[in-house]
């Protein structure tokens, strides 16, 4: 259960610590009305259960090949984290006031943040499938309960943070750090999980 919970907990913050500085932005741009809170949460869990939605059909499909085979997936995740770790800070910058801009001009929030959502989902895709993939049912049902815990607490720390800019500033300064070293040891996880390793040098 220990190595299970761990392993819910680094791959949900490796996926969502970029949601985090969007989620600041976007309630920094509030008027702080309570319908525009609501509806950037509801848009939130909205587009999270799509995402694990799609994952989760995926992995039913994943379910007839071999276990070795699945390993392999975690490629993907590490691809990920390679390419986060490289990628200019200016492109990170750049996107994050593109995404700005885009929700300012959806009369209602709701709309824009769920799309917004949509459109980060395919990272989120690439770690999710290999992982639900590689673990049993209650595994799964733990992973999903801690997932959607996290995202309320995803959301009241953006809130939080979007009141204190010098947190805002720490976050942004060493995500790349974090995303990049999580994405990676998620990936080796799953390779050695599925002995992926172990039957490619047999």
């Amino acid at each position: 259960m220990g190595e299970a919970l761990v392993t819910a907990i680094l791959s949900y913050i490796g996926t969502s610590i970029d949601h985090i500085i969007v989620m600041v932005l976007l309630f920094s741009r509030t008027d702080h009305s309570k319908r525009e809170y609501i509806g950037i949460i509801s848009a939130v869990f909205t587009g999270f259960t799509v995402i694990i939605l799609i994952s989760l059909m995926a992995r039913f499909g994943l379910q007839f090949v071999r276990q070795e085979w699945i390993g392999f997936l975690g490629l993907i995740p590490i691809g990920l984290g390679v390419r986060v770790f490289f990628r200019p800070a200016d492109d990170e910058k750049e996107a994050e006031e593109k995404i700005s801009v885009s929700f300012s001009r959806h009369s209602k929030p709701f709309v824009g943040v769920f799309f917004l959502m949509l459109a980060f989902g395919g990272d989120n895709l690439g770690v999710y499938i290999p992982l639900f993939a590689s673990i049993d049912w209650y595994q799964l049902v733990l992973t999903l309960i801690v997932y959607y815990a996290l995202s309320g607490v995803m959301l009241g720390a953006a809130y939080k943070i979007s009141e204190v800019r010098r947190i805002n500033v720490f976050i942004e300064k060493y995500e790349r750090w974090i995303v990049s070293l999580v994405f990676i040891a998620l990936g080796l996880y799953i390779m050695v999980e599925n002995e992926a390793v172990g039957w490619l040098f047999s």
